[in-house]
């Protein structure tokens, strides 16, 4: 079954819409200017989750290969980042947890956002955006 453009603008709006709200719902306590809560924040965060959307969608249409990955450690494991070598090029360090950029370790604690990687036939994958993660401060 195949839809027409309307009908998928209609799909990306309704996701998009019932997204939005359940995200802003959760963080709109969090903000303290109620201005900012009322008018901006709703539209700053169904517009995030449209871009969000269309990009999936444009993702799973194109010909070459889009992935998005990201190093999820699980409870009481240690990724090191000095052996993830293969993934390293596609990682960059955004600071330490609970310490200054000095104290911290190989170890990754959690990733801020994945890296968006393209693999096409016979060629090397490409790093288009890299992941930003977080280390674990040296005990």
């Amino acid at each position: 079954m195949t839809i027409g453009i309307a009908e998928a603008g209609k799909v990306v709006d309704s996701t998009s819409t019932q997204t939005a709200r359940k995200m802003y719902d959760f963080f709109a306590p969090l903000v303290n200017n109620r201005s900012l809560r009322r008018q901006s924040l709703p539209t700053l965060v169904t517009t995030f989750c449209q871009d969000a959307y269309s990009l999936r969608m444009m993702m799973r249409k194109a010909k070459e290969g889009y992935c998005c990955e990201m190093i999820v450690p699980g409870l009481g494991e240690n990724i090191l980042l000095s052996k993830n070598s293969e993934k390293a090029e596609g990682m960059e360090v955004e600071g330490c947890e609970e310490g200054d950029d000095d104290q911290a370790s190989d170890v990754i604690a959690y990733t801020l956002f994945g890296a968006l990687l393209k693999y096409q036939q016979g060629k090397p994958m490409k790093v288009l955006e890299k992941a930003q993660v977080v280390l674990r401060r040296k005990e």
